[in-house]
């Protein structure tokens, strides 16, 4: 089942009206701050459960609110590097 998902999922991306990179860019969540730690980092937020709810009526297959965070992540919509990373936010600062 997961390996014809896979091929249906690369067939529906092919079709996509937006693009996949424009789909994500467009639920990109932004942080002032960034988490403290590994364990303040979420499973899930409700921009992936949008994104997961659109990308399934749009065909894909095996698509839930976590894997599509964690998807969220590696194409770099949602910074989760946590305090003291060199890759964390930089907080801002209040003139």
């Amino acid at each position: 089942g997961k390996i014809q998902a896979t091929v249906d999922n690369a067939r529906a991306m092919l079709s996509a009206s937006p693009s996949l990179a424009e789909l994500a860019k467009s639920y990109e969540i932004t942080r002032d701050q960034p988490p403290g730690s590994i364990a303040d980092l979420p499973k899930s937020t409700p921009q992936a459960e949008a994104f997961a709810r659109q990308l399934k009526s749009q065909g894909y297959r095996f698509v839930g609110p976590t894997s599509v965070y964690a998807f969220m992540q590696n194409v770099g919509v949602v910074n989760d590097h946590v305090h003291g990373c060199f890759r964390a936010i930089t907080p801002r600062r209040v003139p």
